[in-house]
């Protein structure tokens, strides 16, 4: 957040954590949201404020710079807990809930939605940039909204994933997405086939254990970085169609991960993502944020890498 200054995290203890990026190691500013677990949020595009969503069916509004509790507002509601929010604008943003809706807000207006559509299933994930909206559902599809068109449903849907879908994440140029699942798989998805032909690859694998593709996050490259419930975090260049980097596993699953705003850091968090149930959590593990910097030899595409010297 705030151009790579902050790193906001947050988790089902209903707190928000935010971070100083030159200080990392010093205690985080805290914020409550709520009494419920928190399972989305971002950062309102152009402004200091940030958004967060989770299971008490509600969206908040919270100032990053102040952190003052009274500043807190509430400013969408779903009938069931929200899965994901994107900030699309300095005023508007979309939610996705279990509920089975997609709903864009303008905080001009009053705290209806601008804009609603009912899909068939659950929203497991959703992403947006720009006028593009993707939504993950439980039905492990994909499915692709004009914002501009939003009333008219999805312009483009996918059903390629054969298991349960976990993460999408649109592409820089708008021409597509990532879609990851629990089986160790990521699917890369153009709109428009007849420029790019879509395709999916086998990832986050360890002999015959298979895990879930939790976590992806785009490089201003192009290239892109996945996080696994196997502990690793990879980098990728799907024109390649290459690995470009892995990284040695941790001690538990990469939930998220996020590549600084100029590219030079990449940030992600440790902790069980509950794959093999409850009784697998080793409570003595902490749970934990780390922050590396990006090597760009790592990171650039395999058809413009910098030869070696």
């Amino acid at each position: 957040a705030r151009n790579g200054q902050m790193l906001v995290a947050t988790s089902w203890d209903a707190r928000a954590l935010v971070y100083s990026r030159d200080n990392l190691h010093q205690e985080p500013r805290t914020i409550k949201l709520g009494d419920h677990p928190i399972l989305s949020a971002c950062e309102m595009k152009g402004d200091h404020w940030a958004l967060a969503s989770g299971c008490d069916h509600k969206a908040r509004r919270w100032d990053l710079q102040t952190m003052d509790s009274d500043k807190i507002e509430v400013v969408a509601s779903h009938e069931a807990p929200i899965k994901g929010i994107k900030s699309l604008d300095a005023n508007t943003f979309v939610t996705g809930s279990w509920d089975k809706n997609v709903c864009i807000w303008d905080l001009r207006m009053s705290k209806k939605p601008a804009g609603k559509h009912t899909l068939r299933d659950k929203v497991y994930s959703l992403d947006g940039i720009g006028g593009m909206i993707v939504v993950g559902v439980a039905e492990k599809k994909g499915l692709t909204f004009d914002m501009r068109k939003f009333f008219e449903g999805p312009i483009h849907s996918s059903t390629s994933l054969k298991f349960q879908l976990r993460q999408v994440k649109c592409m820089p140029d708008k021409t597509g997405y990532l879609a990851s699942s629990i089986a160790g798989r990521v699917r890369v998805e153009y709109v428009d086939e007849s420029k790019e032909k879509s395709f999916s690859f086998k990832c986050h694998r360890v002999a015959n254990d298979v895990y879930s593709v939790n976590a992806m996050s785009f490089h201003p490259l192009g290239t892109f970085a996945t996080g696994g419930g196997d502990g690793s975090i990879s980098f990728w260049d799907k024109e390649a169609k290459q690995r470009l980097k892995q990284f040695p596993r941790q001690h538990s699953s990469i939930s998220a991960l996020e590549f600084t705003p100029d590219g030079s850091g990449i940030a992600y968090a440790v902790s069980y993502d509950y794959s093999m149930g409850k009784c697998a959590k080793d409570r003595k593990r902490a749970n934990e944020i780390y922050c590396m910097p990006v090597n760009e030899r790592d990171v650039n595409p395999r058809r413009t890498r910098v030869a070696p010297r």
